[in-house]
């Protein structure tokens, strides 16, 4: 009986559900990443300081890279979670990605 109603109705399907909250939850990622690279590449450009004295939740001075990722959290209405992205060495790989990008593109340019 069970399996009938889930073959008519396949959108209400385990697999179906988990299946989407995991697409959901790789958009979000993106998006993050995605804020995360715009901030990096902003900061770059105005010769900002990216990390701040104190990142803790508490602290008024927590740096320009996680006030523009609030900023950018609220615009977008994303959860407010960091975690990883905050790392020195995250930010440096997508620093180092965004520099290559720019290589290429002057490379390209040029040729």
């Amino acid at each position: 009986m069970n399996k009938e109603i889930i073959l008519q109705n396949p959108d209400q399907s385990i697999t179906n559900s988990l299946s989407t909250g995991r697409r959901e939850e790789i958009e979000e990622n993106r998006r993050h990443v995605y804020y995360l690279a715009m901030a990096l590449l902003y900061l770059s450009r105005q010769g900002l300081a990216i990390r701040g004295h104190d990142e803790s939740g508490l602290s008024s001075k927590r740096g320009n890279l996680i006030e523009l990722l609030e900023l950018y959290a609220a615009l977008d209405k994303l959860t407010r979670r960091y975690g990883h992205y905050t790392w020195p060495e995250y930010q440096n790989d997508i620093i180092h990605c965004l520099a290559q990008q720019l290589q290429l593109k002057t490379v390209q340019n040029v040729k």
